[in-house]
């Protein structure tokens, strides 16, 4: 028989909060800040900034537009995908609701921050990987994070960005304590392509 441990979900979400500082321990951080210093943001004349954040880019460097975006697998919408038979099934130019971002139509959203947008600076939120479980590697999440890192410094040239890493970015997914420095292996290989966002490597 395998040892095995029962777990109270109450419980466990309960020490999961007791062990946040406790500013955050009632998840109102955010809102008590705004209460505590609404004097100070409505104040006439203050000078504001403009923020884009972008998020789960989940980009499919491997898309293809023709492809099969029902084939069963994890990600569809690919060059292992088959070729879709219906136009229900078939996978666009600029995408599919059913599948992951793919590079132009990313091309496109980064133009349109920068020129449309014109913001202060941008928060790029962590999972940048695509949902291909069934066929990444430590060398593919590595080269899709190198890719997607030239890509938006590219697509955002002049502006400033703050990036953070998500749990699709470790190798394998899910996989970092998030308390140990360097503890996860692919993101040791791809994180020097962050140098000139985050210059304490503490922060990484």
């Amino acid at each position: 028989m395998e040892d095995w441990i029962k777990h109270d979900v109450k419980e466990d979400v309960f020490k999961l909060l007791n062990s946040k500082p406790k500013l955050a321990q009632n998840n109102d951080f955010v809102n008590k800040l705004y209460r505590d210093n609404k004097s100070k943001f409505n104040t006439p004349g203050r000078e504001t900034i403009k923020i884009a954040l972008m998020s789960d880019l989940h980009i499919d460097y491997d898309y293809l537009p023709g492809a099969n975006n029902d084939c069963g697998r994890p990600l569809c919408c690919r060059s292992d995908s088959g070729m879709g038979k219906t136009p229900e099934t078939t996978a666009g130019k600029w995408g599919d609701y059913k599948c992951d971002l793919n590079s132009w139509t990313l091309d496109s959203l980064l133009g349109f921050i920068k020129d449309e947008i014109k913001p202060h600076a941008v928060f790029w939120g962590g999972d940048s990987i695509p949902h291909n479980v069934d066929t990444l590697t430590f060398q593919s999440n590595v080269d899709i994070m190198k890719n997607a890192t030239a890509q938006v410094k590219a697509g955002l040239e002049g502006l400033k960005i703050y990036p953070t890493i998500g749990n699709h970015d470790t190798y394998p997914q899910d996989v970092i304590k998030m308390t140990t420095p360097r503890d996860n292996a692919a993101i040791n290989e791809w994180a020097p392509t962050w140098d000139e966002f985050i210059q304490d490597p503490a922060q990484i």
